[in-house]
């Protein structure tokens, strides 16, 4: 009776089937849990990433019309030089803002043209970058974001000022009238001046000062902790999946080729899918110029994603047709009873 039943749906192919789906679910979800951690805590891998995109022909074009722009509208050449020539020579403001207006241009393009504007860039993103993973991995020096909450440590600065402060309190004598000096022992008050502030040292209050509080801070920490995670959990998760999957297979060496198959085609899918979030994002915006440089962007960030997801499909691709290959060389194709005995 079980011979009727088609292979593919009989009991052990129907769980190995379903694990091979879950781990070529765990499979991509790998790669691109990886490569996104890398990418956004990494520094290194980070510059790496963008400083080509900093410099791309689009980008540049469109940060410097921007630039230029906002120059041109700040510095109104033709209003300030305006009012700073006689009423006689007004109309010498006229003829001469649009050759400031040409300068303001030529300068602009010249820099984003110029290997500053790439240094620059590259430190920016390097600068920022490190800042920015600082704050959301709680690794400020005197700054505290944990739970988003951001608290200062304020006793590195107040105790050197408090401790000068304090041994300048000798010196309050001389401040006092001689009248009062005889009531009062100062040296004994100043004694327990200090001895108070040695013995409670700089209040909590003051050590632990909170400047900001932000639920979207604590969201974003709380979802790094949790890419922290997953990079770790679902190489292992996957690679118990796949295994399970050729363990429950009555034909291991064909489930090799399905599994290979499947790792091939689940990135390829998500490698389309990377490409019509972009094509998705640029066609959504209205402006030209704004479209092609949110497309420079989303293509360079990218990047590396889409090359290892195709590079990886290729290598599972070309291994399942060997694969395939070799079982047709050595047993044929589907024979369940070619398999090797299962214990």
């Amino acid at each position: 009776m079980d011979s009727k039943i088609p292979k593919l749906l009989r009991p052990r192919w129907s769980a190995a089937i379903v694990l091979l789906i879950l781990a070529t679910a765990g499979l991509v979800a790998t790669v691109a849990s990886r490569w996104t951690h890398d990418v956004l805590f990494d520094t290194e891998t980070w510059v790496e990433t963008v400083s080509p995109i900093g410099t791309d022909e689009v980008v540049t074009d469109a940060l410097s019309e921007i630039v230029a722009t906002e120059l041109i509208a700040w510095i109104d050449a033709e209003n300030r030089m305006g009012s700073l020539v006689p009423p006689a020579l007004a109309p010498l403001a006229g003829l001469m803002a649009p050759w400031v207006n040409d300068l303001i241009l030529e300068e602009t393009e010249d820099f984003f043209d110029s290997e500053l504007y790439g240094s620059a860039w590259t430190t920016i993103n390097e600068r920022g970058h490190a800042a920015a993973v600082a704050i959301i991995r709680d690794q400020l020096p005197l700054v505290s974001t944990a739970g988003g909450v951001v608290t200062v440590d304020l006793e590195p600065l107040l105790a050197p000022v408090a401790d000068r402060v304090f041994a300048r309190l000798t010196e309050l004598g001389g401040a006092i009238p001689g009248a009062l000096l005889d009531q009062v022992d100062i040296d004994e008050t100043i004694a327990r001046i200090i001895e108070t502030y040695e013995q409670e040292g700089i209040p909590d209050r003051l050590r632990n000062v909170e400047v900001y509080d932000s639920e979207r801070l604590a969201a974003v920490q709380q979802t790094t902790a949790l890419l922290d995670l997953l990079v770790w959990v679902l190489p292992v998760l996957t690679l118990l999946l796949a295994g399970g999957a050729l363990y429950f297979a009555p034909h291991r060496g064909l489930m090799s080729v399905y599994l290979l198959g499947a790792a091939a085609l689940g990135w390829l899918l998500a490698w389309l899918a990377v490409r019509l979030v972009g094509n998705a994002i640029v066609s959504s915006i209205d402006s030209t110029t704004t479209a092609d440089v949110a497309d420079a962007v989303f293509t360079g960030v990218t990047n590396g994603l889409t090359t290892i997801l195709v590079v990886l499909a290729l290598v599972a691709g070309v291994g399942s047709v060997l694969v395939g290959w070799w079982l047709y060389r050595e047993e044929g194709v589907g024979d369940d009873e070619a398999s090797p005995p299962i214990a």
